[in-house]
């Protein structure tokens, strides 16, 4: 499947979604000393300074977009920027970094089912039994394996910011489809990262005047740096230095490694208890992911065999 021409892609691709997976203990460290918004504004700021000289200097004079194109790239500051870190910062102050971790690898497939209604690509039987499993798997996590939870509506409300974020960044993935149509995956992420910011100021500005740097541990100021300028800036350089290498596809498997790394370091660092309902949780999502993204022809042959097992 792999090359082993390639293994340094895939060492750093690894690496890249391993970072992803710390994120989620890096927020919660943040959040016990800034506000939400505060901190989802600042390591925003720092992506930005980060990703506007590697653009520059990349595509120089192709920096600059169509005004026509404005709008779209909007809709991706807000959705994967602005929204989506409003609910990935309020809801990982309210809730676990495992719950959270899990919770949103339940996005890419998401963003499956989705796609038909607004990108109008065909949706095929198996997406949707992967969404059915992944959402299953993601009910299981926020009710913590009981119904009766479910059913009174005593779910964290923490889980229910995350899901949202979830949504969040499905509506991003596809906008992002649409603008790497005509423009690069680095110039897309760097406008949306831009104009996310400016609407992270606007949002979080009655808590900022409140803010000041001394609230700022160490810890938290070290997280602050790892989630804008690592997770954020380098690692996204990274990622599409892999999909470059090896293709979009095969770069995207390694994501399903990042709620195993969520959860590591969540028991590692945090001191967090991971439980069986987290496991049971995880092995619905993740097989959700794996099916809705299997290869048609898969699933070609495994009704071949059924209808005539003389093929095999």
């Amino acid at each position: 499947m792999f090359k082993n021409t390639h293994l340094a892609t895939y060492m750093f691709l690894m690496l890249t979604v391993a970072i992803w997976g710390g994120t989620f203990v890096a927020v919660k460290i943040i959040v016990a000393d800034v506000a939400p918004l505060v901190g989802a504004f600042l390591r925003f700021l720092l992506a930005s300074l980060c990703l506007i000289p590697v653009l520059i200097y990349k595509e120089k004079s192709t920096a600059l977009v169509s005004k026509r194109d404005i709008p779209l790239l909007i809709l991706l500051g807000l959705s994967g920027i602005t929204f989506y870190n409003f609910f990935f910062f309020n809801g990982l102050a309210m809730t676990s970094s495992i719950n959270g971790g899990l919770i949103i690898a339940f996005s890419p497939v998401l963003t499956t089912v989705l796609s038909p209604f607004i990108l109008g690509e065909n949706l095929r039987l198996r997406q949707v039994l992967g969404f059915v499993i992944s959402l299953s798997g993601v009910i299981f996590i926020i009710s913590k394996g009981s119904l009766s939870l479910l059913a009174s509506l005593q779910v964290n409300k923490g889980d229910i910011y995350i899901s949202a974020g979830a949504f969040c960044w499905s509506v991003y993935s596809m906008g992002g489809k649409i603008a790497t149509r005509k423009y690069s995956p680095l110039l897309s992420t760097t406008y949306a990262c831009t104009l996310g910011t400016f609407f992270l100021l606007i949002a979080a500005f009655p808590q900022l005047q409140s803010f000041s740097l001394q609230q700022l541990t160490y810890k938290s100021m070290t997280a602050l740096i790892f989630m804008g300028v690592v997770a954020s800036a380098l690692s996204f350089v990274w990622w599409y230095d892999g999909i470059k290498k090896i293709g979009a596809s095969k770069a995207a498997i390694f994501q399903n490694f990042i709620p195993v790394f969520s959860a590591l370091f969540s028991v590692l660092i945090l001191g967090e208890k991971f439980k069986i309902y987290h496991f049971s949780g995880a092995v619905l999502v993740i097989l959700g992911v794996l099916i809705s993204n299997q290869k048609r022809n898969c699933f070609s042959r495994l009704s071949s065999v059924v209808k005539n097992p003389d093929h095999l």
